[in-house]
């Protein structure tokens, strides 16, 4: 059977996952790369102060901390149904022993 062909463009993804997976300090490729944010939606973070960025040099040259990201990407947390189905009897308990 013969090996697939990737694209350039998708190797190219995957180049910069693999070298953003170890950097502490990514810049917008590579946050667009490891995140799945889009520039546009990037750029709009950016105008909403969401998180630090750091300008490098250009005009349209970013710096962003992986922590920063990570930190707004995280912040609000969906629970699953079973944690909140614990949480739901752990009330009622709570609230026949009082």
């Amino acid at each position: 059977m013969k090996p697939c062909n990737i694209s350039q463009k998708a190797q190219k993804i995957i180049d910069l996952v693999e070298i953003a997976k170890h950097k502490e300090v990514l810049n917008t490729d590579e946050v667009t790369a490891l995140y799945g944010l889009s520039d546009k939606r990037l750029k709009k973070l950016r105008a909403e102060r969401a998180f630090r960025y750091y300008r490098q040099g250009g005009k349209n040259s970013y710096l962003y901390r992986k922590s920063d990201i990570e930190e707004y990407l995280f912040a609000y947390p969906v629970e699953s149904a079973e944690a909140l189905a614990a949480k739901a009897s752990y009330n009622r308990y709570i609230s026949k022993i009082k």
